[in-house]
């Protein structure tokens, strides 16, 4: 058999493996014990075959690429575990494919790609899934991670949302405040919805009803300005808490606008502990979420499943911090 007419199969066949296992040899993608690895070598150079990488037959081993779907880019909360993830990546044998999924339209058009790509892995840390079948089917299709998205069936990296949540509602009605704006995201995901029941209880925990809580959703972080804007007109309300430090920030410039002062008229928290809170005056009191290293996390295991050929289920949670600024005042 000459060299010009050797395939995979043929190698395959030769050193008694599968031909997806050739594959991975070859193109140096996924988990292949070193003795079957030194055998099909062994095979590849005594018959001197050299692999045409756009061969038809390597076409159905996966790819080099990890596809990475985030939400917005310009909120340093998608940034913050974008550079977790990437810094891992990079180091490894793998490449990043960076998909900024904030839409119906481009979440589609991703997914898509990254299914005739073959993927060899993705993390989801889009915050919001458009089409669930079309994310189960690319799920399916390859190995999976998320960082505070709902996906059934994939592990999912995250915080303690609920206790978090209780522990800065405590704080704020420690302080005195007996009325209490809430704003909250659009977004229905399960760390959203357990950060404002942690939240609640954290009030009823302190002796306030549920009348001292007054709860608006924005639809989008950036109407957090007319979510604020209505919330400010009670004059009662002495205290705001945010569902993220995106809105937070959006918040200060409502506060600001209004010619009030954090925390002298009104007290303002959030969630997250964004870099970006160092630069605002006064300091945000807030829930810092281990962003970079949820990413880092994130890629760490995905390229575990991806290498030990694993499916991964158990969910990661990672400790917070409630980081206590100059933004709530005592009453």
């Amino acid at each position: 058999m000459s060299e010009k007419n050797l395939t995979i199969r043929d190698i395959a066949r030769l050193s008694g493996v599968s031909k997806s296992t050739v594959s991975r040899i070859i193109s140096n993608t996924g988990y292949v014990k070193e003795a079957t690895r030194e055998k099909v070598e062994n095979v590849i150079n005594e018959l001197g075959y050299t692999p045409n990488v756009s061969a038809k037959e390597l076409s159905l081993s996966r790819s080099d690429t990890i596809g990475i779907f985030i939400g917005d880019i310009s909120n340093q909360y998608f940034q913050e575990i974008l550079r977790g993830a990437e810094s891992v990546i990079s180091d490894s044998s793998f490449f990043p494919f960076i998909c900024l999924a904030g839409t119906e339209k481009r979440q589609k058009l991703y997914i898509e790609e990254l299914m005739k790509r073959r993927v060899a892995g993705v993390i989801f840390s889009s915050s919001f899934i458009y089409d669930e079948e079309a994310i189960s089917a690319l799920v399916n299709s390859t190995k999976a991670i998320s960082v505070q998205t709902d996906i059934k069936g994939i592990p999912n990296i995250d915080i303690d949302n609920y206790s978090a949540a209780y522990s800065i509602g405590r704080l704020i009605a420690g302080n005195g405040h007996k009325k209490i704006g809430y704003i909250d995201s659009y977004n229905t995901i399960h760390s959203l919805s357990e950060r404002l029941r942690g939240f609640r209880d954290a009030l009823k925990d302190s002796g306030l009803n549920e009348d001292s809580l007054i709860y608006t959703v924005t639809d989008s972080n950036y109407l957090a300005f007319d979510a604020a804007r209505d919330l400010l007109k009670d004059r009662s309300i002495t205290a705001i808490q945010c569902a993220n430090d995106h809105i937070s920030s959006n918040v200060y410039s409502v506060i600001n606008e209004m010619g009030l002062k954090i925390p002298d008229d009104v007290s303002l928290s959030g969630f997250d502990g964004l870099p970006l809170n160092d630069l605002i005056q006064p300091k945000l009191t807030s829930v810092k979420q281990p962003l970079y290293d949820m990413g880092q996390m994130a890629a760490k295991k995905l390229i575990e499943l991806i290498e030990t050929g694993e499916t991964g289920k158990e969910d990661l949670i990672l400790d917070y911090t409630l980081i206590e600024g100059q933004s709530v005042l005592k009453k």
